[in-house]
């Protein structure tokens, strides 16, 4: 706050109390004052409407009748935009995770601390490590620009609406080429009003066969959703994945053409992965010790429940899994013999009969 500002925030409260320090005061009539005023709204000097508590009020009384003006100016504290409760050895610590790996998020990097037992959950606030990171290697902000506005939309019960999408992620060791390396396409479907990750993997191809993996695992986790919302994507479009889906008694959602805000949900998580997963897999890669798809995977389900699934949503506050649960809406599953039934492919084909 400027010292300008701050003489104006003093006056401001200086015609608050006036009506208390500017006259002598019969007995009773200081409390009637204070009340009265604490039940009042004042328009401040930035323009909010704000009610006072006795308390405060009281506060600045004394403040004035000790110092005078002077006594109702904002201090300056001395130790503003330095860490104040938080351990130097443990922003150390995080200082040192972000020059690992510049890519990794304040979040992430608090939730490392949390799970190696560095610091209690929730003891170390993002906003708190985001000052001492900027002050220990600055960093430009990403300035977004104006998106068009879209209204948020969430359905009333789990499994109501899946969503569907491919990420081309990141890119492993060749499984036969060692000096260079394989894109690898991650799958998942997600839950829209509890955004738990239904079922998500890794492939080598982004085709049918892979989609519908996913596809029926999720199902054998989780149930049967009512409808499945996705793009416009070949795989997602095949006659194969429409035939799965009438069976199922699914009903088929495509985005409308270049109108990708419907998806917001999936393609944030993508996004979270982008921030917190990806420079976690690419360091163990770098290290060899992530090589294979399995590996790959393995890595990625055991992020995924730690990271994503049992984490507090931004949006709905609620832990993923826990919200799921919660939900007492009946899951609709089939029998696995006959969920491998309505997997199968089905093609039509000309038999030619030889003549005798």
């Amino acid at each position: 706050m400027k010292q300008e500002e701050r003489e104006t925030l003093a006056n401001f409260r200086f015609s608050l109390i006036a009506p208390l320090v500017t006259r002598e005061l019969v007995k009773g009539e200081r409390q009637k004052i204070l009340t009265e005023l604490a039940c009042q709204s004042h328009l401040t000097p930035t323009g909010e409407c704000k009610t006072f508590s006795i308390r405060t009020l009281e506060r600045y009384v004394a403040a004035y009748e000790k110092e005078g003006l002077a006594g109702l100016v904002p201090k300056v504290r001395n130790d503003a935009a330095h860490c104040r409760v938080t351990p130097p050895d443990l922003l150390e610590k995080a200082v040192a995770l972000k020059l690992e790996t510049p890519d990794r998020s304040v979040r992430q990097i608090i939730r490392i601390l949390e799970l190696t037992n560095t610091c209690p959950e929730g003891f170390l606030k993002p906003s708190t490590l985001s000052n001492h990171l900027y002050e220990a290697e600055p960093v430009q902000k990403l300035v977004e620009g104006n998106k068009e506005s879209c209204r948020r939309y969430e359905m009333a019960y789990r499994n109501q609406v899946w969503q569907a999408d491919t990420q081309h992620t990141l890119y492993l060791p060749h499984p036969k080429q060692p000096n260079k390396r394989r894109l690898a396409y991650l799958i998942i479907f997600l839950d829209d009003y509890s955004r738990l990750v239904t079922h998500g993997e890794f492939f080598f191809e982004e085709n049918i066969l892979s989609l519908e993996q996913v596809f029926k695992k999720a199902i054998l986790k989780h149930g049967i959703p009512e409808k499945l919302y996705v793009d416009n994507g070949a795989i997602y479009s095949s006659r194969h994945l429409q035939g799965i889906c009438a069976r199922l008694k699914t009903h088929l959602i495509h985005a409308k053409p270049y109108r990708p805000q419907g998806k917001g949900k999936v393609e944030r998580f993508f996004h979270y992965v982008d921030r917190s997963f990806k420079p976690e897999a690419y360091l163990l890669i770098e290290q060899g010790k992530l090589t294979t798809l399995d590996d790959l995977n393995q890595f990625f389900w055991a992020w995924l429940e730690k990271a994503y699934q049992t984490r507090v949503h931004g949006t709905t506050k609620e832990k993923p899994r826990i919200r799921f649960a919660r939900c007492d809406k009946e899951l609709r599953y089939l029998d696995p013999v006959l969920l491998d039934k309505y997997f199968l492919w089905e093609e039509t084909r000309n038999v030619s009969i030889p003549k005798i």
